[in-house]
């Protein structure tokens, strides 16, 4: 795996080559860029990612849509299984996994949605090449954000706006990631060494895990977005202040938004979304999320903390059919304030089932909200 001070050499020469070339050689660069990092990661990831997009592509083509999607999707199921068969870690930052290898997440889920798509017609060119250069794209394969093939262009600005705006984006992003965010993996690390914590360090912890979770996964976002402008590309946004949402389902539509998006359009809608009853709905939101949770690790948390979001978003379907909050003046606003508290609360205990055993999470919610009954 490349290290920060060899990545950063590595990625300063690549940006400079391609000042001199053209749009065309630039894209045969950066494909060859993509292939050295996965080599990087092991040698036969190379093999495994490249023989998976050759098959992808064929069947893509040759529109054999659902054999392309579970030729897209298998490394990745695979390599999950045989992690949760080689770890006894439940937490998504303790889980030891030196099994799967860089990019099988999201080359899979870009892959997919590349035969999709060529399905529906959205897709009218074929090139093996171009298909390569989307899915490998190096700055997007580790941590996201999960590109849609028909977006994914060339910009237009100059080279010297795309590095200005692009090495500021990288900027925040590893500011994020070695200055905010592991002060709060240290609360989060200190309190897992305690046997019989307080009802202050359970919400002290419960309160630092949250923001590891988001300053972690959106610095490395935000890399990745920059990355990408640096090479004179632009990505989806991932993160839009996702703890100002108030309320669950704008949540989604904030947090991790190109996975949010992806499990929508292929696989919500396709189970019939909110079109065919309310029983179809539970369905197709339950399902959905708990294939998000599992996305993350074949684990009971995981599991968890899906079908908490699905019944979540559930009851939240049903409170705005009978909502009796009034819609003017102060007790709007007032409303707004609290209802955006309640989510990010919500959100908040979700993010324990990743950080502790369930059991250990379940323990913490029910100390938190015990001892509220206690003193009220």
């Amino acid at each position: 795996m490349i290290s920060w001070s060899v990545g950063f050499i590595f990625f300063s020469a690549l940006t400079a080559l391609l000042w001199t070339k053209n749009s065309e050689a630039r894209i045969r660069i950066i494909l060859a860029a993509s292939l050295v990092v996965v080599f990087s990661d092991n040698p036969l990831n190379l093999l495994l990612v490249l023989a998976t997009a050759g098959v992808v592509y064929r069947l893509a083509w040759k529109k054999q849509t659902a054999f392309a999607v579970v030729a897209a999707l298998l490394p990745l199921v695979a390599y999950k299984i045989l992690s949760a068969a080689h770890s006894s870690g439940t937490g998504a930052f303790s889980l030891e996994n030196p099994v799967i290898p860089l990019g099988v997440s999201y080359i899979g889920f870009m892959a997919a949605h590349y035969a999709v798509e060529v399905r529906r017609g959205r897709i009218q060119h074929r090139s093996f090449k171009t298909f390569c250069h989307f899915t490998l794209f190096f700055p997007t394969i580790a941590a996201g954000p999960i590109k849609r093939y028909e977006d994914f262009r060339p910009l237009e600005t100059s080279d010297g706006e795309n590095l200005s705006k692009g090495s500021l984006r990288l900027a925040i992003g590893l500011v994020k990631i070695f200055m905010i965010s592991p002060f709060f993996r240290i609360i989060v690390e200190a309190f897992q060494t305690l046997s019989i914590p307080t009802t202050a360090q359970c919400w002290q912890a419960t309160y630092a895990a949250a923001f590891w979770m988001y300053f972690d996964f959106s610095g490395y976002s935000d890399i990745a977005i920059g990355a990408s402008r640096m090479l004179g590309y632009r990505v989806p946004e991932n993160f839009n202040w996702p703890y100002l949402s108030t309320n669950l389902r704008t949540f989604w539509r904030r947090w991790h938004m190109s996975l949010s998006f992806w499990i929508r359009d292929y696989l919500y809608i396709p189970l019939g979304g909110n079109r065919r009853g309310f029983g179809r709905m539970v369905l197709a939101v339950l399902v959905s999320m708990v294939v998000m949770g599992l996305w993350h690790g074949l684990a009971p948390g995981y599991f968890f903390w899906g079908l908490y979001h699905g019944v979540g978003l559930i009851v939240y379907t049903i409170y705005r059919r009978w909502r009796f909050w009034g819609t003017d003046g102060l007790l709007r606003r007032t409303r707004k304030v609290l209802a955006a508290v309640a989510t990010f609360h919500f959100v908040a205990f979700g993010w324990l089932f990743f950080f502790f055993d369930w059991g250990v999470a379940i323990r913490i919610i029910v100390k938190l909200f015990g001892q509220m009954w206690i003193l009220s």
